[in-house]
């Protein structure tokens, strides 16, 4: 820190933080220990354990990390984003479906157009719920149990399940009943006809 060497060490099981500093040429340390944690700023946690070193050794404190500069934040920063795309990808589909049940002129037709607005959408959601829920939490050296108890696990664990639940069963579920389900001639080419057998 400013020219004098410091060993410095930090744990954090989720629940509880913990900060160690000891400066080898005084031959003392500093350890913070906090009976909470937040996986989201970890780095400014570290913050009053750097600052009291440094008044401790005469030169200016650091200061704290913004929230950009976090990892984790930018992290469930971009999460939150997939989880706003989510929930307007859900409503999106719900009108698609119903628009589907209702008219069979503007239902997918075909191996490759069943695939691009059925098949697609199912794998690219398996794909975000694997890559939250089974590749992210040993990443973290987390098991998956603990995410609950976290506010960066909170986050993995409703987008995921979000896609889990909606994405990979709900949705296609709906979509195929939706293209299985027969129109009666006379009321495929009345949009009121239509809206009116939507809504039933």
């Amino acid at each position: 820190m400013d020219g004098v060497p410091i060993v410095m060490d930090n744990g954090d099981p989720g629940d509880f933080h913990a900060t160690m500093i000891p400066v080898p040429k005084s031959k003392w340390g500093v350890v913070v220990l906090m009976n909470g944690s937040n996986n989201l700023r970890q780095g400014s946690l570290d913050t009053p354990a750097f600052g009291v070193v440094a008044r401790l050794v005469g030169i200016k404190p650091p200061l704290s990390p913004g929230p950009f500069q976090e990892p984790a934040m930018i992290v469930v920063l971009a999460i939150l984003a997939v989880g706003v795309i989510q929930v307007f990808g859900i409503i999106r589909s719900v009108a698609l479906v119903r628009r589907w049940r209702a008219q069979e002129a503007r239902r997918p037709h075909g191996v490759l157009g069943v695939g691009l607005r059925v098949g697609l959408p199912l794998v690219l959601n398996l794909l975000w719920a694997v890559t939250l829920l089974v590749v992210l939490p040993p990443f973290l050296s987390l098991p998956l149990q603990t995410l609950v108890f976290l506010d960066l696990g909170v986050v993995v664990l409703v987008s995921g399940g979000l896609a889990l639940i909606w994405g990979v069963v709900l949705r296609p579920v709906l979509a195929f009943r939706a293209l299985r389900t027969k129109v009666a001639p006379g009321d495929a080419g009345t949009p009121e006809k239509a809206r009116v057998r939507a809504s039933v």
